[in-house]
């Protein structure tokens, strides 16, 4: 940025940005703020909230560098339509004003390729998405995310972010949301339990105050500021645009829709006219009404919903959803739904609209004449209240809430421009009572997160059958609760190729229960196939597939499978969408294309799967190379302790504790289990063992820890076994550490014993950095162990079994934990220490004591208690963090490719390039085009894909 727009300060900065000469009052006024606070903004439709809260964003942080300000701006908005808009805004403002370090911009919505947003930490960001994308993250079950992510992305959201909730009278229950985790992180803080800082920005045009009491946590809600515009704002052209109102009685029934039709056909006079309705089939119906009476003219007709897909959606944004597509030229008639109330950047002539509550009503009438002149607006209202007697034919809304909005429709006297409305809520908020505005703005969700309930969600482990918490009612309400489905073409006989995911384009909304009707009901009305003159036999569910975590692979839809934010693949040839009328739920084909399918990548891919190995084949320029486990682990420990320095973790002993986790992270790698997974060792003896090996050079997936003289161990983790490891070197060097028996001794003393080494146990010399370790105290070694537990997100803060343990019973019946026995062995280690000598790490027998309930005889308290311990000392907000940091650091290790590993010869450590290149995703290019030459022949492919999926233990169940 040129030193000339720096020096002009926050208003030089807007312009160049916006392109905009001046700048909004109320924008000034919160720039000019140094300090991050949490805020109420209540700015009316077209005064640029986005523009004024980003660019306030983007020069504190960003330009200032003020390091008291978060990294991580996260944009929350209520539906996707608005997703792509702002980002959009947002990239055009920073690559206008040309900053040094610019800040990445990240979109967060199903299907998209996921971006590495996770893995920068220290860089500034802007994180764009939908409530579901992003409140789920900050509730530890994000939505479209590998399991194995949520505690990473759980800790970076929640830490070092402003999140601005757009549009919040659109959130139902996400904003009761919200305001518990900031108001729950505000105690954390107060507390000293929060690294860095998170702050919210509420934000609406009809925002209200006491709405924030909802939540108990937001104890301060009385001192949050209020932004809105002053009296000497309220004299603006565009504040006193004309808007005409007019309220016309139309009757619920079968022909309603007609009737609007006709209205609209005679009441629209060219360019853009806008008719919002309150329900998708209702729009769908109006839609068909206005082809029917339109059919002779040359009117455009569009319909946009939240039932479409990705690629249909990001079309209206080229062709008319756009602020250049409303001049003089157009004769377009849009018939929408509630997507239309926020964010979208178009202006109607004619606004119609049903009769809504009163916030949607406000977000409607901002769409019409929005650039200023003047527009004119027309109200369906059912005559007589008739919503008192047919609650059902205006849903999804409530009664009081109709009558409230027609009420104060009738009071506004024929004009609905800003300072009207304005006027008449001001004259209302005088009344002693409140007047009408209490039943205007009503606020009262159905579910408020606890403090306890959010602790609950801590643990992402999946319980034995899968299945998984719903968290939807903590993000949206009733109706609103969506699963997301896309088609593919999959022959007759087959699964999903399982490295097949969606693209953004692919995906489409559905609400949860035309979901299950459809998908698990197994029928089709007469009338539909009727219709469409083909589809599926009465009684033959459509073929369908979601993503199994304990299985690695797709597994056919069960009941159990259906909860919101799941993603659900169906075959095409099943029907159910149609590209101009969005989701139908009939049989039929739907129409593909090739960009609505990816590959997964190497770190989705390991999130995705509890056994998968992925990072451990080395990322980008190291994927073609071997690692032994020293040399990994001292470039973990230097890469983490960089990054803990430049996120100023505080304290000497906090930054050794990092390095500590670094060193000892991949020990259990050197168990039989993993040692023998890799299939080629391309010479390297087999007493070097190895943490990293080229894709290739490992056995297939279904029996990758199935080859080691131990036998079948396929639930193996090798975390589990270098915390076990870890745990038997610190009782060998000093069992009365206070984290180990130190700290029960009493108890233990008096109770079941303790367990000292015999003196064949005892280390005849304790190594110098284990004697560093043993200097740290009781929550600092807990940390150390965590931090290695925790850094795949697949083994946390327990340590159940899984469903392969329980099928995996030994010669004496007993069963293993995460794919290890009681008494197996590590063999001796030589690891790097900080300076890059070798030390010797000893040989250890593995005890699952950790695993079991209560007290052990040998090191103390279990693993659960452990971790519980953790959690009251640092919080789940800054422990979640930590354990970010330490996965950041070893990706990013896995990422080093010079110099190659000291400790191998240059021709041990890489293999050479040719016929290396290409990773796995070769069969599934080809299973791609087979089954699209398929379905674009008419028919399904006749044979089987090449290395077809097995039947496996979770299929059976």
């Amino acid at each position: 940025m040129s030193s000339s727009i720096f020096d002009g300060g926050f208003s030089a900065f807007f312009g160049q940005a916006t392109g905009f000469q001046s700048v909004h009052k109320w924008q000034a006024r919160l720039a000019a703020d140094s300090i991050c606070r949490n805020r109420l903004i209540r700015i009316p439709t077209g005064f640029g909230k986005t523009a004024g809260v980003v660019l306030t964003w983007l020069w504190h942080r960003v330009c200032r560098q003020d390091s008291n300000w978060p990294r991580r701006l996260v944009y929350c908005l209520p539906m996707r339509t608005l997703v792509e808009q702002t980002e959009r805004s947002v990239r055009d403002w920073i690559e206008r004003v040309k900053l040094p370090n610019q800040p990445k911009v990240h979109v967060l919505m199903g299907g998209l390729s996921p971006t590495d947003w996770h893995l920068d930490p220290e860089g500034d960001a802007v994180l764009i998405g939908t409530q579901d994308m992003l409140l789920s993250r900050a509730l530890n079950r994000g939505y479209g995310s590998g399991r194995a992510r949520w505690p990473m992305e759980f800790g970076l959201i929640n830490v070092d972010c402003l999140w601005v909730m757009d549009e919040v009278q659109l959130m139902s229950v996400g904003l009761a949301t919200s305001a518990q985790l900031q108001g729950i992180a505000d105690g954390e803080e107060r507390e000293g339990r929060m690294p860095r800082p998170r702050r919210t920005w509420w934000m609406s045009a009809t925002l209200r105050e006491d709405w924030f009491r909802t939540a108990p946590a937001l104890t301060n809600v009385q001192e949050i500021p209020v932004l809105e515009l002053e009296d000497v704002e309220r004299g603006s052209a565009l504040w006193n645009t004309k808007k005409s109102l007019q309220i016309k009685p139309i009757p619920a029934g079968e022909n309603r829709a007609g009737t609007m039709a006709q209205i609209i056909a005679q009441e629209h006079g060219g360019r853009v006219t806008l008719a919002v309705c309150n329900t998708v089939k209702t729009a769908i119906e109006l839609h068909h009404a206005l082809r029917r009476e339109l059919q002779n003219s040359r009117v455009e007709i569009r319909l946009i919903h939240s039932r479409f897909r990705g690629s249909e959606r990001r079309a209206w944004a080229k062709e008319f959803l756009k602020r250049e597509s409303c001049g003089g030229d157009a004769n377009r008639v849009i018939v929408t739904t509630q997507v239309i109330e926020a964010g979208v950047d178009i202006s109607a002539d004619l606004l119609v609209t049903e009769l809504a509550p009163w916030t949607s009503l406000i977000q409607r009438f901002g769409r019409c004449a929005r650039y200023g002149g003047s527009g004119r607006i027309v109200v369906f209202s059912p005559p007589g209240g008739d919503w008192k007697n047919d609650a059902k034919a205006l849903a999804p809304y409530e009664p009081d809430e109709m009558e409230a909005a027609a009420e104060a429709l009738q009071r506004l006297a024929g004009s609905a421009a800003p300072a009207d409305i304005w006027r008449f809520e001001a004259e209302e908020a005088k009344r002693e009572d409140g007047g009408i505005l209490p039943r205007l703005y009503p606020y009262a969700p159905l579910h408020v997160i606890t403090r306890r309930e959010l602790g609950d969600l801590f643990d992402t482990g999946p319980d034995l059958t899968g299945a998984e918490v719903d968290i939807s009612r903590f993000i949206r309400e009733g109706s609103e609760r969506d699963v997301m489905v896309w088609w593919w073409p999959v022959p007759d006989g087959e699964r999903p190729h399982p490295r097949l995911r969606p693209t953004e384009d692919a995906l489409c909304r559905v609400p949860i229960g035309e979901a299950r009707k459809w998908l698990l009901s197994g029928s089709a009305s007469a009338r539909d196939e009727e219709e469409l003159g083909t589809g599926r036999p009465s009684g033959r569910r459509p073929r369908a597939w979601v993503w199994s975590y304990l299985d690695g692979e797709w597994e056919e839809l069960r009941q159990r499978h259906l909860y919101p934010g799941q993603t659900i693949l169906v075959d095409a040839n099943a029907g159910g969408y149609d590209d101009a009328i969005g989701f139908t739920g009939k049989s039929g084909r739907v129409r593909v294309d090739r960009t609505h399918v990816r590959g997964v990548v190497p770190d989705e891919s390991a999130d995705e799967a509890e056994t998968q190995e992925d990072l451990s084949l080395g990322l980008a320029e190291a994927a073609r190379q071997y690692k032994t486990i020293a040399t990994h682990g001292r470039e973990v420990a230097e890469v983490i302790r960089r990054l803990a320095l430049s996120l100023g973790v505080k304290g000497e002993a906090e930054g050794r504790v990092f390095e500590f986790a670094g060193i000892f992270h991949d020990i259990g790698k050197a168990h039989p289990a993993f040692a023998y997974a890799i299939s080629n060792r391309n010479g390297i003896p087999c007493e070097i063992p190895l943490a990293k090996a080229p894709e290739g050079c490992w056995h297939s997936a279904p029996d990758l820890f199935d080859h080691s003289p131990l036998g079948r161990r396929p639930s193996f983790r090798h975390e589990v076994a270098s915390v076990l490891a870890l745990m038997e070197a610190i009782w060998r060097a000093s069992p009365e550490h206070p984290a180990m028996q130190g700290d029960e001794e009493g108890i233990l003393e008096a109770t079941i014993g303790r367990v000292r080494p015999a003196e064949k146990e005892k280390m005849a010399e304790v190594p110098r950095i284990l004697e560093g370790l043993l200097k740290l105290d009781a929550n600092q070694v807990n940390l150390v162990l965590y931090l290695i537990m925790s850094h795949h997100g697949k083994a946390r803060a327990t340590l159940p079994m899984s469903p392969r343990d329980q099928e995996n019973p030994g010669p004496a019946g007993d069963l293993p934990i995460r794919g290890i026995r009681e008494g197996d062995k590590l063999p001796e280690l030589k690891l790097l220490d900080f300076s890059g000598s070798d030390f010797v790490f000893p040989s250890v027998e593995l005890h699952l004591d950790p695993a079991r309930l209560g007290l052990s005889c040998r090191y103390g308290p279990s693993w659960g208690e452990r971790a519980l311990r953790l959690r009251r000392a640092f919080g789940d907000f800054q422990l979640a963090w930590f354990e970010a940091l330490m996965r950041v650091a070893d990706t990013r290790a896995s990422r080093i490719c010079e110099p190659i590993d000291p400790l191998l010869s240059e021709y041990e450590a890489q293999l050479p390039a040719a016929g290396n290149e290409e990773r796995s995703d070769g069969s599934l290019t080809e299973w791609i085009e087979r089954s699209l030459k398929a379905v674009n022949e008419g028919r399904q492919a006749g044979q089987p894909a090449k290395g077809r999926l097995r039947p496996r233990a979770a299929a059976r169940r």
